[in-house]
């Protein structure tokens, strides 16, 4: 600070000598990390703020900017060309990050900066409007700029200097990236306050630059040995629409829902799914394997959607929506799509939860609907919005559907919220559910019994949308099924105690820990139009699949023509009906051992998703 005050009392140009001029460096870089973390006010919770300015992501931070200007200065000779060049720089990328979050939610990336095509086509579908954060902050940095650049000079470097100067700061740059800065271990655990499903808040809490360093690297999809272009281009092209137009379809995710009726300690005073029971008689069921265990929700919605399996991308089950989810990729939206659907993707939640608004966009849907898209405040039930709230978000979209685009057929994709943990460990004064097991203290009981009364809940939520498309004279299919199990206690004790295995270190417990179910029903004038057509409506159960093969059991009960892409997963369901990171299910049992017959299926399977995911494009329209 002496430097600036001595220099606003000469009016003076100050030459900095080589070692003070790292000091201006060093100031300049402070300043850039201030405004990076003030034009994410409005946009990141309050908390994420705490860790933005903590002395560890302040100086991870402050030592990137440092490392680019030294360069450059290094480069140029020149002390104000090397401030003033990165600090344009910075403030045009937070202001593109800027108006990114605000019509996508999604911060800048650096694989957006080769993506001038999609960029300029997401920038002519919207109206940029001005914003005093960014008018301020664009101001404050060219101020800052004429400051340095009038006021600022260095002494002249020798060549040997700078050309040491420049290895120098390359290597370092190069060290730190290789073994810090893209490191997403080290990443993850650098905040403390930080909401880590909210992408948004994440580049704050990290720091603009930190963040947009760490994920230039990505996680690289390698392209599968053996890939064929031409085989899985064809065999994933949408097929046209047929004359058999499909019927109308809900499908339902409906949050940490599972038949805990299967727990062997467990009895009930009540039957907390008492609708599902019955509707188990007269529709298909079956066991769903997905990816997650409490938690991981996008994962089993991705691979239900897409057909694709995660584990065999990556068997550390990465988060597709927050990875290779950035482009077009085809789906069952797009399937409906191909029949003029009107398809929407709904959550009565928050749009940038795991990316969805975007992800929604990416998988096909026309129409995306959250929480804030409502211009009421949904009632809660343990912090969100209930399930009554979630099937009157549906009806009324429905309902609005068939009024005004009664002609076209409708695909809803809902995601639940109410039965997320925390589940509450005290006496809530509702009806006791389950009977108190041996062993189980206050604590234990009402966690397990406060979650079977979101369970009830959810068969509740099932009784309105059955009792609803009743009422309807269109032929209506519903797909309800689980993400995964509930988070009932860290050591996970509680699943012993109610006599269900997933703790056992054997296949059938990781089996158990990664086990909810499906259910696919329908509506009377569903079941009346394939009488009349001579078709036969499948029932009863169908044994356990992995949640990539949800979109071939929808299908099928619908008696929906398939896409080559979904009649291929359906064929292959018959040689593997689940995938996993350590073994195999067939009708045979667990294995780890196929045959090379099946095997080839699989890496055809994995040509398909590599193509789908990373050179899948639309033909007509653009994200």
């Amino acid at each position: 600070m002496k430097y600036l005050r001595e220099l606003f009392k000469k009016q003076e140009i100050m030459v900095f000598s080589s070692k003070r001029s790292f000091e201006v460096i060093l100031l300049v870089s402070l300043v850039l990390s201030c405004v990076q973390a003030f034009m994410h006010v409005g946009y990141s919770s309050f908390s994420s703020f705490f860790d933005a300015f903590s002395p560890i992501i302040l100086s991870v931070n402050m030592s990137l900017y440092f490392l680019i200007m030294a360069f450059l200065f290094f480069l140029t000779g020149k002390l104000n060309i090397s401030c003033i060049l990165v600090s344009l720089i910075t403030q045009v990328l937070l202001i593109i990050n800027h108006y990114k979050i605000y019509f996508l939610q999604v911060p800048l990336k650096a694989v957006d900066l080769v993506l001038g095509k999609e960029a300029t086509g997401i920038i002519g579908n919207y109206t940029i409007k001005a914003d005093l954060k960014v008018i301020v902050a664009t101001l404050f940095i060219m101020v800052f700029s004429f400051f340095i650049f009038k006021f600022i000079k260095n002494e002249k470097i020798k060549f040997t200097t700078r050309f040491a100067g420049i290895f120098l700061t390359i290597f370092l740059s190069m060290l730190g990236y290789e073994y810090f800065y893209s490191d997403t271990y080290l990443y993850d655990k650098m905040t403390t306050f930080t909401n880590f499903y909210n992408e948004v808040d994440n580049v704050n809490g990290h720091g603009f630059i930190y963040s947009f360093v760490n994920k230039a690297k990505g996680k690289k999809y390698e392209k599968p040995e053996n890939y064929d272009l031409m085989s899985v281009e064809t065999i994933l092209k949408p097929k046209g629409a047929e004359d058999n137009s499909p019927p109308d379809v809900l499908m339902i995710m409906s949050e940490a829902f599972f038949d805990i009726r299967q727990a062997e300690n467990l009895e009930f005073n009540i039957d907390p799914l008492k609708t599902y029971s019955q509707l188990k008689k007269e529709g298909m069921y079956g066991d769903v394997i997905v990816p997650g265990f409490a938690g991981e929700t996008s994962n089993s919605e991705f691979e239900a959607l897409s057909g694709a399996s995660i584990y065999l991308i990556d068997k550390n089950s990465l988060v597709p929506y927050k990875t290779f989810v950035d482009k077009p990729v085809y789906s069952l939206a797009e399937y409906f799509n191909s029949y003029g659907f009107d398809t929407v993707g709904m959550h009565p939640g928050h749009s940038w939860f795991y990316n969805r608004v975007f992800a929604y966009k990416c998988m096909g849907f026309n129409r995306t609907k959250f929480s804030e898209d409502l211009d009421y405040k949904m009632e809660e039930t343990n912090f969100y919005a209930n399930d009554t709230e979630a099937a009157k978000m549906l009806i009324d979209d429905y309902r609005e559907h068939i009024e005004k685009n009664g002609e076209k057929g409708y695909f809803n994709f809902l995601v639940t919220l109410q039965n997320h943990g925390p589940y509450i460990n005290e006496d809530t004064e509702k009806e006791d559910i389950i009977k108190r097991v041996e062993g189980m203290d206050d604590t234990a009981y009402y966690t397990v019994d406060n979650y079977v009364q979101g369970l009830k809940d959810a068969d509740n939520f099932l009784k309105i949308i059955k009792d609803y498309i009743e009422t309807l004279d269109r032929p209506v299919i519903v797909l309800f099924f689980g993400d995964h199990l509930p988070f009932l206690d860290a050591e996970l004790s509680y699943y012993d105690l109610i006599g269900y295995d997933i703790t056992s270190e054997n296949k059938e417990a990781y089996y158990n820990k990664h086990k909810t179910q499906y259910l696919i029903f329908s509506n009377t004038k569903f079941k009346e139009r394939e009488k009349k057509s001579g078709r036969k409506v499948l029932t009863g159960y169908r044994g356990a699949i992995s949640s990539n093969y949800l979109a071939t059991e929808l299908l099928a009960y619908g008696n929906m023509e398939m896409t080559p892409y979904f009649a291929f997963l359906n064929e292959l369901k018959k040689d593997v009906q689940v995938f996993s990171p350590y073994y195999y299910l067939t009708k045979e049992g667990f294995t780890e051992e196929l045959s090379n017959e099946v095997l080839t299926n699989i890496e055809l399977l994995k040509n398909m998703q590599y193509y789908n995911l990373m050179e899948y494009k639309k033909q007509d329209d653009e994200i």
